[in-house]
C-alpha cells in the first residue's frame, strides 16, 4: 500500500527517534493523582468509583442501586443520591448487572431493621473524593465518614463517627442479587465468617469472607434471632443468618476500621487472604501500597506534551485497562475452577472475568506490549478451564460461563500473543485447546462449519456469528502455523476460507441476513434486528480485520471503499428496529460507543488515505472521551473502551489482532515511552507528527529512503549509537538487542516518508521459536462463495419462480442445482441456465463451480406449498422486527421454534392479538387453535386469555370459547404453548377470530416492571 503526502512537508516533526534505554521514570510523577475513577460513572460507562489495585480479586466501593438496572451495572450511578452500602466486588463498564458481594453499612438506629430503606443514607459528591486506590465519603443520613481502600484480595474499612454513642455496621447477604445460600457466623469477639452463594449474571457466584473489626462488637442483631447482650462464647450469630447488625460504642471522632477477606474456595482461603496482606491496622499504610501498586502498573507508559485533561483522560483509560480480569486464586494458590472443583496454581494465577468479546480488539493487544506476563496468566487460565470443561472461555465470570456474546475470541487472544512473541505456555495444550474449542464451541458453531455461514433459519445475530466465526477460524489456522505446522496444512482448506464472502451481498455493499438460500428480504442497513450483534449492518459490514484488502476488492477496489467509509461516518445517525441501549458515541452510523465499529476509522489508511483516518480518529479522542462522570460514550467493557483511547492517543492499534502489525493514526501526545517489561528495556519515541512514521513489516526488504526526502523536512535520525544528519536516509538496520521478558529479543523499524512507497507496520522481531507463522504452510481453500436463491417467498398456492446466480466471482462460472422433496430425496439434477418454477413442496440445493472446477459451499432452501386458499386479516399491528413472514407467515405450515430471534414469530407489543381467518366457504369445523411463546425475560408473555369466534358473514360473530393456560408467569426459560379449543359438537363457518389478549404491563417482580408486554404467536388455523 502506498502513503500519499498529505500535509505541508514543511510541518512534518524535526526528529524522530526510537531507543532503548533502562526504565527510569520520574520518581516524582504520581500517575495514581492523575487517575480519575468517576469517569464513566454517569451516562451509559457502567464505572465504578471505588478503590482496587491492579487486577485485584477485591473492588470495594460504594453501591447507590441494588436494582439490577442497566445504568446500574456496576451498582452505582453517578447520578443517584443514596449510598445503600459499600460491597466488595464491582464490575467496570459491563452490559450485564452482577457482584455487589459482601455488604457492609455503617448507620446508626434505635430500632434496626434489615430493608435497605432503614439503613440507606443520603450523600453529596462534594462530600466524595477518589483516586486510584482511593475513597471517601460522608453519609449524611448520620454524619458518619466513610474512607476505603484494598489490597489484592482484602478491602479495608475505615469509619469516623461524629458523636458518642452506639453505631451499627450492617452485613447484608441480601443485597442486590438472589441469595441462593449464605451464612454469616462470628468467630469472636470483634470477627465474623461466612459464605454468599447468589444468582445474577452469573447463575451460581460463591463468595466466602472473613471479616475483623478494630473494635469488639457490644451486641448482635440478625435477622433470625433475638438480640445478643453477651458475647463471652463462640457461634453467637444464629444459623443460616444473612443478614446481621454489629454494634458497637463509639467515642466522637473514633475510628472503627473493618478488613474484609474474600475468597472464592472457602472461609479459610479468605483468612489467609486477609492476615497474609494486611496483617496491621494501619489504613494509611494500606492506603499507600495502593497507590504504589498503581503507580508502578500506570508508569509503564510515559507521555509527554499534551493538555491536562488528556493526560488525566489517558491514565484513567489506562487505570480502567488494568482493573479486569481480576486475579481469582487465593494467597495459596487455590482457586474455584469452571466445573465448581477445588483447584491449585501452578506457577502462574488463575484471573476471573474475561470480556472476550470487548477485549479481544485492543485490551489484550495491550495486553502483549505492558503486561505481557498477566497475558500470559490470561491464556494459562484460559487452558486450565479447558481442561476443566472441555472449551476456553467466551465470557467467564466468577468460575461461571455467561455464554453472553458470541464468538470463540480466546483464540484471538492466545493467536496476537503468538505473533507478538509471548509465547509462554504449553504449546500442545494450547493446540488442543484451540481445536477444542472451535470443536465444541455452541450457538451455531457446527453449522457454520458445514455450510460456510449461517442463515436466519440456523441461528440468530447470523451475520455477526458468521462474521466473528469466519476471524475466529483464521486465527485458529494462524495459532497452527506457529504451533503445529503439520496440523495448520490440515486445516488450511477449512480455516483458511473467507466465509464473510457469504453474507457480502454485492448489490448493496453490506454484509446482509441470508434466509433459505437467498438474502433476507427485508433489510435496512439502519435498523437494529436480531441477525446483528447489538448492532446493524452498517457497523458490522466493515468487520473483516483478517482481509481488509479481500473486502477492499469485493467492495469494488480502494476508490469505492473510501466512498464508502466516507458514507459510513456522513449518514444520518438515526437508527430503526430494535431500541438498543448499546449503540452510542455516534459518527454517522460509526458507534464508538460499542465494539463493533472500533477500528473502522483506521481503515482509511488501507486505501492511501491516513489523513482521513487521522481525522476521525482525533475527532474521536475529542468528542468520545472526557474528564467528567459521563466522560465516555458508552459502556467501558472491562476495558476495551480504554484500550482504545490509549492506543490511539500514543499513535497506532490493532486493527488486526493476530497479526504483529499496528495501523498509525493520531497521537495526542509528543513522546511516548513504553516499559514492555519489568527492570528490563523501554521502547521510546518521540512523536510530532505520527502520521509521517510508518513501519515496514518485511525484515529483509531494507529502507533506501535517498532523494525521497525534501529539503527542511527532517533534520535530525537517531538510531542506536548511529545518528544521520541531513536531509538523506540511506539505510536502516537492526539498532538495539534487548530482552522481551526472558527472551532475547531483535527489533526491526523501517520508515515511510511521504514520497517513498513503505507499507506501514510497526514491526517486532524475537528470538524465541517460532518467531513467524510457517510461511511454507499454504492455504488450499478454493472455496467460492455459495450461490443465491431468489424466490419471491418461502410459501406458494400454485407455483414459484426459481433464479439462482452468484454473488460475485462472476465470471466463467457454472451453476448446478438439485430439486428434493421435503424428505430430501432427489427428484431433479441439473445445469442452470436460467430461472424455473416449481409446484410442489421441495428443497433445493445449489453449488457454483469455477473452470478449475473449484466448488463452492452449497446453499439450499426448503419452499412450501401451501394447500388451503384461507385469506388472513389482522386487527392489530404486528412489530416490524416480529413479522414471520407476514400475515401468511401465520398458516404456512413453518413453525417458530424456541430461539424466537430467528424471526419466525410474529410479535405484538402493548397490544391484543387480533386474527380473522376466512374459510372461503362454509365449513364443518371441530376446532380452532393458536400457538404462542413465552419467554418472560426479554418481556414476552403468554396471553392471560385467547378468545374464538365463528362468524358465517365476516360481520357479526359469536363467542365460541375461551381459554386460559397453566404456564407460570415467572417461568425462567422458553415455553411453546398450543392453546386449541375443541368445540364439543362441530359447527359450520365461514370465519373464524382469534383474539389473543395482551398481558399489559410488567409486574413488580420483572427487572423491567412497568414495560408493556410482547404476545408472539405462529402458526393459527382450525381444523
Amino acid at each position: 500500500m502506498h502513503i500519499k503526502p498529505v500535509i505541508n512537508l514543511q510541518s512534518i516533526f524535526v526528529s524522530v527517534s526510537l531507543i532503548f534505554a533502562h526504565f527510569d521514570i520520574n520518581a516524582q510523577t504520581n500517575y495514581a493523582n492523575l487517575v480519575n475513577p468517576f469517569v464513566g460513572t454517569g451516562g451509559h460507562g457502567h464505572t465504578f468509583p471505588g478503590p482496587t489495585v491492579p487486577f485485584g480479586m477485591v473492588q470495594v466501593g460504594p453501591d447507590t442501586r441494588i436494582d439490577g438496572s442497566w445504568d446500574g451495572c456496576s451498582g452505582y450511578h453517578h447520578s443517584d443520591s443514596i449510598i445503600y452500602g459499600f460491597s466488595h466486588t464491582h464490575l467496570s463498564g459491563t452490559g450485564c448487572s452482577d457482584f455487589g458481594d459482601v455488604m457492609l453499612m455503617p448507620t446508626q438506629q434505635q430500632n434496626p431493621a434489615f430493608k435497605p430503606s432503614d439503613y440507606a443514607s443520603t450523600f453529596s459528591h462534594t462530600s466524595e473524593k477518589a483516586s486510584a486506590g482511593y475513597y471517601e465519603v460522608t453519609l449524611q443520613k448520620n454524619n458518619i465518614d466513610v474512607a476505603l481502600t484494598a489490597s489484592t484480595r482484602v478491602g479495608f474499612h475505615q469509619y469516623t463517627f461524629p458523636q458518642n454513642g452506639i453505631y451499627q455496621v450492617v452485613l447484608d447477604l441480601l443485597h442486590r442479587d438472589k441469595l441462593l445460600d449464605g451464612n454469616i457466623t462470628q468467630v469472636n469477639k470483634h470477627t465474623i465468617k461466612g459464605f454468599r452463594r447468589s444468582e445474577a449474571w452469573a447463575k451460581d457466584q460463591r463468595v466466602y469472607f472473613y471479616i475483623e473489626f478494630s473494635k469488639d462488637f457490644t451486641s448482635i442483631i440478625s435477622n433470625n434471632s433475638a438480640q445478643i447482650s453477651t458475647l463471652k462464647q463462640e457461634n453467637l450469630v444464629a444459623e443460616k443468618a444473612t443478614q446481621s447488625y454489629f454494634n458497637f460504642n463509639m467515642k466522637k471522632d473514633e475510628k472503627l476500621w473493618v478488613k474484609v477477606g474474600i475468597s472464592s474456595v472457602d472461609e479459610e482461603g479468605a483468612r489467609k487472604n486477609m492476615v497474609t496482606e494486611i496483617p496491621h491496622w494501619n489504613f494509611e499504610q494500606t492506603r499507600q501500597e495502593a497507590e504504589a501498586l498503581w503507580n508502578k502498573e500506570l508508569s509503564k507508559i510515559e507521555i509527554k506534551g499534551g493538555t491536562a485533561e488528556q493526560r488525566t483522560i489517558f491514565y484513567t483509560a489506562l487505570y480502567h485497562c488494568f482493573i479486569h480480569p481480576s486475579i481469582a486464586n487465593d494467597v495459596d494458590g487455590r482457586y474455584l475452577g469452571r466445573d465448581f472443583k477445588v483447584y491449585q496454581t501452578n506457577g502462574f494465577n488463575y484471573y476471573s472475568v474475561f470480556s472476550l468479546w470487548d477485549t479481544f480488539r485492543a485490551l489484550h493487544p495491550l495486553f502483549n506490549l505492558v503486561q505481557r506476563e498477566r497475558n500470559i496468566d490470561f491464556i494459562k487460565t484460559f487452558l486450565a478451564q479447558y481442561q476443566q470443561v472441555g472449551r476456553m472461555p467466551m465470557w467467564e465470570l466468577g468460575s461461571n460461563e455467561t455464554d453472553c456474546m458470541i464468538g470463540y475470541h480466546s483464540v484471538s487472544v492466545i493467536a496476537d500473543a503468538l505473533a507478538k512473541g509471548n509465547n509462554r505456555f504449553n504449546p500442545k495444550l494450547a493446540m488442543e485447546a484451540t481445536l477444542g474449542t472451535a470443536k465444541n464451541h455452541k450457538y451455531g458453531a457446527s453449522v457454520f462449519h458445514q455450510k460456510g455461514f449461517l442463515s436466519v433459519e440456523d441461528e440468530h445475530e447470523s451475520v455477526s456469528k458468521t462474521l466473528e466465526y469466519s476471524y475466529n477460524d483464521w486465527a485458529v489456522s494462524e495459532i497452527a502455523k506457529y504451533l503445529d505446522p503439520a496440523q495448520a496444512k490440515k486445516l488450511s482448506a477449512q480455516l483458511e476460507l473467507n466465509n464473510w464472502q457469504h453474507i457480502y451481498n454485492a448489490k448493496t455493499a453490506f454484509m446482509q441476513p441470508r434466509m433459505n438460500g437467498g438474502w433476507y428480504s427485508l433489510f435496512n442497513p439502519k435498523e437494529v434486528n436480531n441477525n446483528y450483534t447489538e448492532a446493524n449492518a452498517w457497523q458490522y459490514s466493515f468487520f473483516v480485520p483478517q482481509d481488509v484488502p479481500g473486502l477492499i476488492s469485493a467492495m469494488g477496489g480502494k476508490i469505492a471503499f473510501e466512498k464508502k467509509l466516507d458514507e459510513l461516518f456522513q449518514t444520518s445517525s438515526k437508527t430503526s428496529g430494535r431500541e438498543q441501549a448499546d449503540i452510542t458515541g455516534l459518527i454517522g452510523q460509526y458507534a464508538h460507543g460499542n465494539e463493533p465499529s472500533h477500528h473502522m476509522a483506521y481503515l482509511y489508511n488501507y486505501v492511501d488515505k491516513p489523513e482521513k483516518t487521522h481525522a476521525r480518529v482525533k475527532q474521536i479522542l475529542q468528542e468520545m472521551y472526557h474528564n467528567a462522570p459521563d466522560g465516555l460514550a458508552g459502556n467501558e467493557d472491562c476495558g476495551q473502551m480504554s484500550a482504545w483511547y490509549v492506543f490511539s492517543a500514543m499513535g497506532f492499534y490493532p486493527v488486526t489482532p493476530g497479526l504483529n502489525s499496528y495501523e498509525l493514526g493520531a497521537p495526542l501526545f509528543n513522546e511516548v515511552t513504553i516499559k514492555v517489561n519489568k527492570q528490563t528495556n523501554i521502547l521510546k519515541f518521540p512523536i510530532a507528527d505520527a502520521q509521517r512514521l510508518f513501519v515496514e513489516e518485511s525484515i529483509a526488504n531494507r529502507v533506501d529512503c535517498k532523494n525521497t526526502l525534501s529539503k527542511n523536512t527532517l533534520s535530525k535520525i537517531r538510531l542506536s549509537k548511529n545518528t544521520l544528519s541531513k536531509n538523506t536516509l540511506s539505510k536502516i538496520t537492526e539498532f538495539a538487542d534487548g530482552y522481551w521478558g526472558n527472551e532475547k529479543v531483535k527489533y526491526h523499524f523501517h520508515f515511510h516518508f511521504p514520497d517513498s512507497n513503505i507499507t506501514r507496520y510497526f514491526y517486532f522481531d524475537t528470538d524465541a521459536k517460532p518467531i513467524m507463522p510457517n510461511d511454507a504452510v499454504a492455504s488450499t481453500s478454493k472455496a467460492l462463495p455459495s450461490p443465491i436463491i431468489e424466490t419471491a417467498n418461502q410459501t406458494f398456492r400454485d407455483s414459484l419462480r426459481v433464479t439462482i446466480y452468484p454473488n460475485f466471482y462472476k465470471k466463467n462460472l457454472k451453476i448446478s442445482y438439485e430439486i428434493a422433496d421435503l424428505e430430501n430425496k432427489i427428484i431433479e439434477r441439473k445445469k442452470y441456465n436460467k430461472p424455473f418454477y416449481i409446484h410442489q413442496s421441495s428443497i433445493i440445493h445449489a453449488k457454483i463451480e469455477d473452470k478449475n472446477l473449484h466448488q463452492s459451499f452449497e446453499a439450499h432452501g426448503k419452499f412450501y406449498y401451501i394447500a388451503h386458499n384461507w385469506d388472513i386479516t389482522l386487527g392489530s399491528t404486528y412489530n416490524n422486527l416480529y413479522t414471520a413472514g407476514g400475515v401468511e407467515g401465520l398458516a404456512d405450515g413453518i413453525y417458530g421454534d424456541k430461539d424466537w430471534r430467528k424471526g419466525n414469530w410474529q410479535g405484538y407489543y402493548g397490544s391484543d392479538f387480533i386474527a380473522t381467518i376466512d374459510l372461503k366457504k362454509e365449513q364443518e369445523i371441530s376446532s380452532i387453535y393458536a400457538n404462542f411463546l413465552q419467554d418472560q425475560s426479554p418481556w414476552i408473555l403468554m396471553p392471560p386469555e385467547v378468545l374464538f369466534y365463528g362468524s358465517n358473514d365476516g360481520v357479526n360473530f359469536n363467542l365460541l370459547g375461551n381459554l386460559t393456560h397453566d404456564v407460570p408467569e415467572n417461568y425462567d426459560g422458553v415455553i411453546i404453548k398450543k392453546i386449541e379449543l375443541n368445540l364439543p359438537n362441530k359447527i359450520r363457518t365461514k370465519y373464524v377470530k382469534i383474539v389473543a389478549k395482551n398481558y399489559g404491563k410488567l409486574p413488580k417482580w420483572h427487572i423491567s416492571a412497568g414495560e408493556q408486554a410482547f404476545i408472539f404467536v405462529d402458526e393459527i388455523g382450525v381444523k
